[in-house]
């Protein structure tokens, strides 16, 4: 298993988590996601465009440069990578502040911005297949496309509190995000209509996956 924290933190489990072996990558800024794409190739991400590649299981981290042409001469300050998502092999994502989107189509080789208005503080992104996707974000934004990220339309799903994460189950049709609060949206119909899952927490809620028929939800206080 992998951690990855504030001021560089990267930390390494091959005992189920009895132990922790700290990964040195001189890195300062905070890390905020790490993704395996298979057994050999993952990702870190974080603060200030912070991005971490390995080819070998994480026994090298090499430092990738995703250059500011790429974001937009009309951002001033290098924004956060919040988190990031693969289709497939060859397909993936990545979301951050400043409305950024930027998209892989080759493992995370190269990556290209998505074309979008948004300038709000994004935070989590999910694809159900090479179409259907949905990203979340600050004050309640909720977004999905229909033809693989070409376009993305707001949901109002009628909430202010921002929302960090989100999944759905293989079919496509539950789903649920989480946010401030212990918000929890849920929809059954692939995202269509997405009602509130009220539950007795005022905790922030920052992850949710997924497994087998059931959702894990985590967040701060336990």
């Amino acid at each position: 298993g992998w951690i990855v924290g504030n001021d560089g933190i990267i930390l390494h489990s091959t005992n189920n988590g009895q132990s922790w072996n700290f990964i040195d990558v001189q890195e300062k800024s905070n890390l905020f996601k790490v993704y395996f794409l298979d057994k050999n190739k993952g990702f870190i991400m974080g603060e200030h465009m912070s991005f971490y590649q390995t080819d070998d299981g994480g026994k090298k981290w090499s430092k990738r440069q995703i250059t500011s042409s790429i974001i937009s001469m009309e951002i001033e300050i290098q924004p956060n990578f919040n988190d990031i998502f693969f289709i497939d092999e060859k397909n993936g994502w990545i979301v951050g502040e400043a409305g950024i989107i930027l998209r892989t189509m080759d493992g995370g080789n190269s990556w290209t911005r998505a074309k979008s208005d948004l300038v709000e503080s994004l935070f989590g992104v999910y694809f159900n297949d090479r179409n259907n996707g949905y990203i979340v974000g600050i004050n309640g934004l909720l977004m999905v496309t229909r033809d693989g990220g070409r376009n993305w339309r707001k949901i109002n799903a009628g909430i202010n509190d921002s929302l960090y994460a989100i999944s759905f189950d293989k079919k496509g049709l539950k789903g649920i995000a989480v946010g401030d609060k212990g918000m929890i949206l849920i929809t059954y119909d692939g995202g269509k209509k997405w009602d509130k899952f009220p539950i007795q927490s005022f905790s922030w809620l920052r992850g949710v996956i997924n497994d087998s028929d059931s959702f894990l939800i985590a967040g701060r206080d336990g």
